[in-house]
């Protein structure tokens, strides 16, 4: 069985946020299925918890989920 990981570092990509100002990041911080947050790398992976998954986004944009009512 496979132990999956409880949080996920995304890095070196464009996360674009839906803010006032859609202010764009090159990390964001997921933790149990949530956008916990958004930054520079840097500062993120001196946050993240010890089982985080670290995924290179390679260049690519990260944009939030969307959910049809």
């Amino acid at each position: 069985m496979t132990k999956h990981a409880d949080s996920y570092l995304f890095f070196n990509g464009r996360v674009v946020t839906v803010d006032e100002e859609f202010s764009l990041h090159n990390a964001a911080l997921v933790t149990a299925g949530r956008i916990a947050r958004v930054g520079e790398a840097d500062q993120l992976k001196a946050e993240m918890p010890a089982n985080t998954r670290e995924i290179d986004l390679a260049g690519r944009s990260l944009l939030p989920g969307f959910i049809d009512t």
